[in-house]
């Protein structure tokens, strides 16, 4: 019976864990570990927008500029209409107020058109709850699709 092979085992150039060698980087064919390969290599980098430096993209803005993560999170914040706390836009209300991740919870409630249960409505206009929005996937045509 034939051994399984195991990998080399060094010091990751990246982290500085000592762990199995999932591939070498560069021209020094430094070591790194899985993790950290599957960190710096499943995502391009490219020039942020908002910040011009070379980061992981997170989003992409109308014109198809790429935005990284931190300057999304920065920029998606607005003050609540509800608590006037400058928080990060969880969702907006039927007029297009922003509403916090909080607020969300605390204040959209309602009787869902769908199971008629009072409960936390995803989209207020068409009042669905939050579970038949997820269960159904509903569309704006009013439309629900046979499969789940």
């Amino acid at each position: 019976m034939k051994k399984k092979y195991k990998r080399p085992e060094a010091i990751c150039y990246l982290c500085s864990e000592y762990s199995e060698v999932y591939r070498r980087d560069g021209e020094d064919r430094k070591p790194v570990c899985q993790k950290c390969y599957r960190k710096e290599h499943t995502q391009q980098k490219e020039m942020c927008f908002e910040c011009e430096k070379i980061k992981k993209i997170c989003i992409r803005n109308d014109k198809n500029q790429p935005i990284c993560a931190n300057c999304y999170t920065i920029k998606n914040k607005k003050v609540c209409f509800i608590c006037n706390k400058l928080e990060r836009v969880c969702i907006r209300d039927e007029m297009g107020n922003p509403i916090c991740k909080s607020c969300r919870r605390k204040n959209i409630k309602g009787v869902c058109k769908i199971c008629g249960k009072f409960r936390w409505l995803e989209l207020f206009e068409e009042k669905i709850c939050h579970n038949c929005y997820a269960n159904y996937r509903y569309k704006t045509d009013g439309f629900f699709p046979s499969q789940v």
